[in-house]
Protein backbone atom coordinates (compact mmCIF):
# COMPACT_ATOMS: atom_id res chain seq x y z
CA UNK A 1 0.00 0.00 0.00
CA UNK A 2 2.72 2.46 1.27
CA UNK A 3 4.65 1.78 -2.52
CA UNK A 4 1.22 2.04 -4.75
CA UNK A 5 0.78 5.47 -2.77
CA UNK A 6 4.54 6.69 -3.24
CA UNK A 7 4.45 5.15 -7.11
CA UNK A 8 1.01 7.41 -7.64
CA UNK A 9 2.86 10.24 -5.50
CA UNK A 10 5.30 10.69 -8.43
CA UNK A 11 2.82 9.50 -11.59
CA UNK A 12 0.67 12.19 -10.97
CA UNK A 13 1.70 15.96 -11.95
CA UNK A 14 2.51 18.42 -8.73
CA UNK A 15 0.16 20.74 -10.05
CA UNK A 16 -2.61 18.87 -9.71
CA UNK A 17 -2.35 17.45 -6.08
CA UNK A 18 -3.94 20.01 -3.60
CA UNK A 19 -2.57 20.67 -0.51
CA UNK A 20 -5.25 21.62 2.32
CA UNK A 21 -3.02 21.59 5.38
CA UNK A 22 0.26 22.61 6.30
CA UNK A 23 1.56 21.17 10.01
CA UNK A 24 4.76 22.95 11.41
CA UNK A 25 6.50 21.41 14.09
CA UNK A 26 9.42 22.72 15.38
CA UNK A 27 12.53 21.71 17.64
CA UNK A 28 11.02 23.49 20.73
CA UNK A 29 7.70 21.99 20.10
CA UNK A 30 4.91 23.92 18.37
CA UNK A 31 6.57 26.69 16.12
CA UNK A 32 5.81 30.28 16.15
CA UNK A 33 2.62 32.35 15.72
CA UNK A 34 3.99 34.61 13.29
CA UNK A 35 5.01 31.08 10.57
CA UNK A 36 1.99 29.54 11.33
CA UNK A 37 -0.15 32.44 10.12
CA UNK A 38 2.29 32.88 7.08
CA UNK A 39 1.78 29.40 6.09
CA UNK A 40 -1.77 29.05 6.29
CA UNK A 41 -1.96 31.57 3.35
CA UNK A 42 -0.67 28.84 1.13
CA UNK A 43 -3.72 25.90 1.87
CA UNK A 44 -5.71 24.93 -0.85
CA UNK A 45 -2.85 25.56 -3.27
CA UNK A 46 -1.16 22.86 -5.31
CA UNK A 47 1.90 20.97 -4.22
CA UNK A 48 4.26 22.85 -6.29
CA UNK A 49 3.17 26.40 -5.52
CA UNK A 50 3.46 25.23 -1.37
CA UNK A 51 6.91 23.85 -1.61
CA UNK A 52 7.81 27.03 -3.15
CA UNK A 53 6.11 29.26 -0.79
CA UNK A 54 7.95 27.19 1.76
CA UNK A 55 11.33 27.32 0.67
CA UNK A 56 10.93 31.38 0.26
CA UNK A 57 8.79 31.80 3.60
CA UNK A 58 11.75 29.81 5.80
CA UNK A 59 14.34 31.06 3.79
CA UNK A 60 13.54 34.45 4.84
CA UNK A 61 12.87 33.80 8.39
CA UNK A 62 15.87 35.13 10.33
CA UNK A 63 14.45 33.28 13.14
CA UNK A 64 14.81 29.53 11.39
CA UNK A 65 17.86 27.92 11.13
CA UNK A 66 16.92 25.06 8.89
CA UNK A 67 13.90 22.87 7.61
CA UNK A 68 12.87 19.73 6.03
CA UNK A 69 8.88 18.94 4.50
CA UNK A 70 7.45 15.54 4.28
CA UNK A 71 3.84 15.01 1.90
CA UNK A 72 1.22 12.80 3.76
CA UNK A 73 -0.79 11.42 1.67
CA UNK A 74 -3.14 12.73 0.52
CA UNK A 75 -3.32 16.61 0.75
CA UNK A 76 -1.10 17.21 3.81
CA UNK A 77 2.70 18.59 3.98
CA UNK A 78 4.00 18.40 7.79
CA UNK A 79 6.84 20.89 8.24
CA UNK A 80 9.95 20.40 10.34
CA UNK A 81 11.82 23.45 11.27
CA UNK A 82 15.01 23.63 13.33
CA UNK A 83 14.93 27.43 14.93
CA UNK A 84 17.89 29.42 15.70
CA UNK A 85 18.22 29.48 19.94
CA UNK A 86 18.12 32.68 22.03
CA UNK A 87 20.12 33.11 24.56
CA UNK A 88 20.00 36.59 25.52
CA UNK A 89 17.76 39.73 25.14
CA UNK A 90 18.20 43.58 25.30
CA UNK A 91 15.74 46.23 25.97
CA UNK A 92 15.57 49.88 27.55
CA UNK A 93 13.14 52.38 28.56
CA UNK A 94 11.87 54.02 25.06
CA UNK A 95 11.39 50.39 23.97
CA UNK A 96 7.90 48.05 24.43
CA UNK A 97 8.78 44.36 24.72
CA UNK A 98 12.65 42.83 24.39
CA UNK A 99 15.01 41.71 21.32
CA UNK A 100 16.27 37.77 21.36
CA UNK A 101 19.44 37.52 20.30
CA UNK A 102 21.28 34.48 19.50
CA UNK A 103 24.57 33.37 20.55
CA UNK A 104 26.31 34.82 17.35
CA UNK A 105 24.95 38.38 18.28
CA UNK A 106 22.30 38.59 15.40
CA UNK A 107 18.54 39.72 16.39
CA UNK A 108 15.69 36.61 15.57
CA UNK A 109 12.95 38.24 16.41
CA UNK A 110 11.11 40.45 18.87
CA UNK A 111 8.83 39.51 21.63
CA UNK A 112 6.70 41.52 24.42
CA UNK A 113 8.05 39.10 27.40
CA UNK A 114 10.62 37.17 27.69
CA UNK A 115 12.55 34.21 30.59
CA UNK A 116 15.35 34.65 28.87
CA UNK A 117 18.70 36.88 30.83
CA UNK A 118 17.61 40.51 29.53
CA UNK A 119 20.21 43.23 29.11
CA UNK A 120 18.91 46.63 30.14
CA UNK A 121 20.73 49.43 28.39
CA UNK A 122 20.01 52.53 29.44
CA UNK A 123 20.85 54.29 26.30
CA UNK A 124 19.59 54.31 22.96
CA UNK A 125 19.82 52.23 19.71
CA UNK A 126 18.41 51.63 16.56
CA UNK A 127 18.28 47.86 15.42
CA UNK A 128 15.95 45.48 14.26
CA UNK A 129 15.58 42.02 13.23
CA UNK A 130 18.05 40.62 11.75
CA UNK A 131 20.65 43.11 12.83
CA UNK A 132 24.24 42.43 14.47
CA UNK A 133 24.44 43.63 17.76
CA UNK A 134 27.76 45.57 18.78
CA UNK A 135 30.69 43.91 20.59
CA UNK A 136 30.15 45.57 23.64
CA UNK A 137 26.30 44.41 23.90
CA UNK A 138 27.50 40.71 22.94
CA UNK A 139 29.94 40.38 25.79
CA UNK A 140 27.38 41.77 28.55
CA UNK A 141 24.74 39.37 27.17
CA UNK A 142 27.98 36.10 27.53
CA UNK A 143 28.02 37.60 30.80
CA UNK A 144 24.77 37.96 32.45
CA UNK A 145 24.21 34.38 30.77
CA UNK A 146 27.17 33.45 32.61
CA UNK A 147 26.14 34.98 35.97
CA UNK A 148 22.42 33.45 35.54
CA UNK A 149 24.04 29.78 35.00
CA UNK A 150 25.60 30.42 38.17
CA UNK A 151 23.52 32.74 40.30
CA UNK A 152 19.76 32.51 39.09
CA UNK A 153 20.29 36.42 38.32
CA UNK A 154 18.82 37.84 34.74
CA UNK A 155 18.89 41.15 34.67
CA UNK A 156 22.00 43.13 33.73
CA UNK A 157 21.77 47.17 33.57
CA UNK A 158 24.12 48.61 31.15
CA UNK A 159 25.14 52.36 31.45
CA UNK A 160 28.27 54.54 31.52
CA UNK A 161 30.39 51.57 30.02
CA UNK A 162 29.88 49.10 32.59
CA UNK A 163 27.67 46.31 33.36
CA UNK A 164 25.77 46.37 36.61
CA UNK A 165 24.46 43.43 38.27
CA UNK A 166 22.67 42.37 41.50
CA UNK A 167 24.78 39.09 42.44
CA UNK A 168 21.89 38.94 45.62
CA UNK A 169 19.98 41.57 47.64
CA UNK A 170 22.49 43.68 49.11
CA UNK A 171 26.00 42.73 46.95
CA UNK A 172 26.12 44.76 42.98
CA UNK A 173 28.85 43.61 40.61
CA UNK A 174 30.31 46.13 38.27
CA UNK A 175 31.89 44.77 34.87
CA UNK A 176 33.74 45.91 32.04
CA UNK A 177 32.10 45.41 28.65
CA UNK A 178 35.09 43.32 27.19
CA UNK A 179 37.95 41.49 28.42
CA UNK A 180 38.09 37.46 29.45
CA UNK A 181 34.55 36.31 30.00
CA UNK A 182 35.85 33.26 32.64
CA UNK A 183 38.24 35.07 34.54
CA UNK A 184 35.57 37.70 35.08
CA UNK A 185 32.87 35.13 36.21
CA UNK A 186 35.72 33.05 38.10
CA UNK A 187 36.83 36.16 40.15
CA UNK A 188 33.41 36.86 41.14
CA UNK A 189 32.98 33.36 42.31
CA UNK A 190 36.25 33.16 44.24
CA UNK A 191 35.80 36.37 46.24
CA UNK A 192 32.10 35.46 47.31
CA UNK A 193 33.25 32.12 48.26
CA UNK A 194 36.17 33.63 50.40
CA UNK A 195 34.40 36.03 52.23
CA UNK A 196 30.88 33.61 52.49
CA UNK A 197 33.86 31.62 54.48
CA UNK A 198 35.01 34.52 57.00
CA UNK A 199 31.43 36.17 57.27
CA UNK A 200 32.05 39.15 55.11
CA UNK A 201 30.11 38.44 52.37
CA UNK A 202 26.91 40.12 53.62
CA UNK A 203 28.66 43.32 53.96
CA UNK A 204 29.83 43.52 50.52
CA UNK A 205 27.80 46.38 48.80
CA UNK A 206 29.56 46.81 45.41
CA UNK A 207 32.20 44.34 43.90
CA UNK A 208 34.16 46.74 40.85
CA UNK A 209 35.61 43.79 38.38
CA UNK A 210 36.76 46.54 36.17
CA UNK A 211 39.76 46.93 37.42
CA UNK A 212 43.41 44.91 37.25
CA UNK A 213 42.69 44.11 41.08
CA UNK A 214 38.96 43.70 41.51
CA UNK A 215 37.62 46.89 44.11
CA UNK A 216 35.52 45.57 46.68
CA UNK A 217 33.34 48.31 48.54
CA UNK A 218 32.00 47.76 51.93
CA UNK A 219 28.28 48.71 53.62
CA UNK A 220 28.78 51.01 56.47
Amino acid sequence: MILLLATLFYLVPHKLIKIKKIECISSGGGCLKTLTDKLSLVENKSYSDSMKYIETTVKNDIALNSYSVRYVFPDKLKLFIVENEATCTLTNPQMEGFLLVDKNGKIIRKESLTSLPVVKLNETFDYKVGDKISDKYLFACGIIEDINSVYNKKLAVLENNSLDIMINDSTKAVFPLSGDRNLLIGSVRLILSRLNESGENSRIKTLDLRYKNPVIIYTK
